[in-house]
């Protein structure tokens, strides 16, 4: 596993090249590494304990809402000097999320609100409101004009527009709480993976199931792409971690069995064909997830 101990359930981030991964820090600070060299690259000090985080794509940024704060910090990734601050209308917002031109910034709440943030004009465009009560993840599509949501507290994904907050679909399918939710690099698909032990692949102009990927055993906590959309990669409760190819929804690979360590959170480096997971014990591992023998 990587040096250094990890803040659990706080959610790994990667830079979009696949260069920088981070985490919080049970010691109040976020930790980065270099994914190609496993080290670490460097700690950034904060003022107080993080609650949610995130790393802007171009690594140059990161996003931080203190425990009990109202108050969005942007802070710079190399100094840790603080950039602005964005003042919410609530704390404890569940989480946050870079849009891919690393200009707008989603916060989602476990009210149903969905608070949208010009990073660049450091303020407040939209806040939104939605019938599903807990926002659990947000997933931008690769243009910025649409936003998935998933909530832990219904069993569909809704997708919306970010400009107005208009809801455009629903999309119905999981028998049980959806957990995740991903965009593919192109735009085109969107997986969700939820508490009926199934990945779910949907067309994301149409709104269609498309395929259901069988095969863990317990709980799916994570699902995300391979950047060049042919894989899909995904944990379970029961500690499985496994490798799918995406055209078929076939099972490619058992990169960890049942009855092992849980991973919460996935990440993959696309240089290095290397898939990190943040686990309940506050260790990132890793594993080759090569398609190569």
């Amino acid at each position: 596993h990587l040096p250094g101990q990890v803040l659990p359930n706080s959610s790994l981030a990667m830079s979009a090249d696949g260069r920088t991964l981070a985490a919080l820090t049970p010691d109040t600070t976020i930790r980065l590494w270099d994914a190609s060299s496993r080290t670490t690259n460097r700690s950034i000090p904060l003022d107080a304990p993080a609650g949610i985080f995130d790393l802007s794509h171009d690594a140059r940024m990161l996003a931080v809402v203190y425990e009990g704060s109202t108050t969005l910090s942007i802070l710079d990734d190399v100094t840790g000097q603080l950039h602005s601050e964005i003042p919410l209308p609530h704390d404890l917002p569940s989480l946050i999320r870079w849009s891919p031109d690393d200009r707008m910034l989603a916060v989602g709440y476990g009210s149903g609100e969905l608070i949208l943030i010009d990073s660049r004009e450091q303020r407040i465009v939209g806040e939104f409101k939605y019938d599903n009560p807990s926002v659990r993840d947000i997933s931008f599509s690769p243009d910025g004009r649409r936003l998935v949501l998933a909530s832990d507290s219904i069993k569909n994904l809704i997708l919306v527009d970010p400009a107005d907050g208009r809801l455009l679909m629903t999309l119905i399918g999981h028998e049980e709480l959806v957990t995740r939710c991903r965009f593919n690099t192109s735009g085109s698909l969107i997986a969700s993976c939820g508490e009926d032990d199934v990945i779910k692949i949907w067309d994301a102009r149409t709104g269609r199931l498309l395929k259901t990927l069988v095969g863990h055993t317990a709980d799916v906590t994570s699902v995300i792409w391979s950047p060049d959309d042919q894989r899909l990669f995904s944990s379970s409760t029961n500690g499985q971690v496994l490798v799918w190819e995406a055209g078929t929804g076939d099972p490619l690979l058992i990169l960890q069995a049942a009855g092992s360590t849980i991973a919460r959170s996935l990440v993959f480096d696309p240089r290095s064909e290397t898939l990190f997971a943040e686990m309940v014990d506050g260790t990132v591992r890793y594993w080759s997830a090569s398609p190569e023998p």
